[in-house]
């Protein structure tokens, strides 16, 4: 939803009653819904909105499991709702969410974290759970990425070894 009004001086905010138009639906589950919106630096001109969410994908064995992605995506804010909705990377499927915070930095690149609660994904460079990404402003993993050129690795990989965080600047 958004609210208006919050950033004017003495002024009332206003939470507006319906939510943002075209933020894609995501079904219920544990963890779903929205991890992170954060706005583009150059917001003010290109109105681009960058979020996180866990896609839903198959049913688990054990219900209410259900496989999910971490997934980054964006879309054009035009004052009411979101219109050119792009998804620009997700992780692999898995029986579990994961959270994610993302953070703008110095050219052009996004860094987005990843969690991995229990196990070992958070060592290991085949998956992108437990990390920190960093990503080009569409998705695309940078050429100078630490583990680009190493077999197996995930080419989006930053840092590793984290379990799950909680803010990024």
């Amino acid at each position: 939803r958004i609210v208006r009004g919050a950033a004017v001086g003495g002024q009332r905010a206003v939470l507006d009653p319906g939510p943002v138009a075209g933020v894609p639906e995501t079904p219920a589950f544990r963890g779903g819904g929205l991890q992170e919106v954060a706005v583009h630096p150059q917001f003010a001109t290109n109105g681009l909105v960058y979020f996180t969410y866990n896609k839903a994908g198959e049913p688990g064995p054990k219900p209410p499991e259900r496989q999910s992605a971490v997934t980054l995506a964006r879309g054009r804010f035009d004052g009411r709702g979101l219109t050119n909705i792009e998804e620009l990377f997700a992780g692999d499927w898995r029986l579990a969410t994961s959270g994610s915070r993302l953070a703008f930095g110095p050219g052009g690149f996004i860094y987005m974290t990843t969690g991995a609660p229990a196990g070992e994904q958070a060592q290991k460079l085949d998956t992108v759970y437990g990390k920190v990404l960093r990503l080009r402003e569409d998705g695309r993993a940078p050429d100078d990425n630490p583990f680009m050129i190493r077999a197996a690795a995930r080419p989006e990989i930053y840092t590793y070894g984290h379990r799950d965080q909680l803010g990024l600047t």
